[in-house]
């Protein structure tokens, strides 16, 4: 589906979720069907679609996770990453090859890949092998893979270094930041833009890591770019905010009285996102509530 800045004024709150449990992470399924978060050791799983719960499974440690599978998430524990099957409650795999604990995590489904940084490296993860395919010594580093061939890594706050995973000859691109203490970095669906996060500001970036536009806020959170790569939703207070993800631009705002927001999450396949506060608030267009994208 294509979004247009009309579609958002279409979006309504259609369901909240999980009250008081205030979830420390938010992700969606593959598939979008599933919708998770973290609080206190515990993941729950809701059904996008109905708000059913659907599993909850202890695990002790977890902090960052990814879906890599409609079924299985990788997720982190202090300094080690775990496979995990989340309908049958049962760990596939474990990856070792950091020193320290792990702060970013990024995942390509289609290639079956994974990329986790830590204070002492970066290293890129093809999980049906135990080892990393690739290990970069990056002191204070976080990551993000592209879901095509690039990934970039974000060295002390501003050094920003592209790679090709298919070559061992080192980056293909440096450039310089804005010296901060990023907290996230992503790529947009389709490669072609980058999103640098910290606590109160969103760099907007070019797939060579050129600055292309920022969104300034009072006090943010955790933003998430569309499905079709044309808008960029963040948080500010008790506001999820919408913004044109090339020129950063301030659009349309959703407002959540008395909840002050730190992640939103757009769903991969459906008209929908979710919000957290000290509930998760699910957004979607009526009509288009049970449609997947096409």
């Amino acid at each position: 589906m294509i979004f247009t800045d009309e579609s958002f004024s279409e979006f309504r709150r259609s369901k909240s979720l999980g009250l008081n449990t205030s979830p420390e992470e938010v992700e969606y399924s593959t598939d979008g069907l599933v919708l998770s978060a973290t609080q206190s050791n515990v993941l729950r799983l809701y059904s996008s679609l109905s708000g059913d719960v659907q599993n909850i499974i202890h695990t002790p440690g977890i902090q960052k996770y990814k879906f890599i599978y409609p079924s299985a998430i990788v997720h982190a524990a202090s300094n080690a990453l775990h496979l995990l099957s989340v309908f049958d409650n049962k760990y596939v795999r474990t990856f070792v090859g950091h020193k320290n604990q792990i702060n970013t995590l990024s995942a390509c489904p289609k290639e079956d890949a994974v990329l986790s940084s830590s204070c002492d490296c970066t290293n890129y993860w093809d999980i049906r092998k135990k080892n990393p395919v690739y290990k970069i010594s990056t002191p204070n580093s976080i990551s993000a893979l592209s879901p095509s061939n690039d990934y970039a890594v974000l060295i002390n706050g501003t050094l920003l270094k592209i790679y090709d995973r298919r070559s061992t000859k080192g980056p293909k691109t440096t450039s310089s930041l804005p010296e901060k203490r990023y907290e996230e970095i992503s790529y947009s669906p389709d490669g072609s833009s980058m999103v640098v996060s910290d606590e109160k500001s969103h760099l907007l970036l070019g797939p060579d890591g050129a600055v292309k536009s920022s969104v300034n806020l009072e006090r943010g959170g955790s933003g998430c770019i569309t499905p079709d790569s044309k808008f960029f939703l963040c948080c500010e207070n008790s506001t999820v905010l919408v913004c044109h993800l090339k020129t950063g631009k301030k659009f349309h705002a959703f407002r959540t009285p008395g909840f002050d927001n730190l992640k939103v999450r757009f769903n991969p396949c459906y008209a929908q996102f979710a919000s957290s506060s000290s509930l998760l608030n699910i957004w979607a267009i009526k009509e288009h509530a049970e449609q997947p994208h096409a």
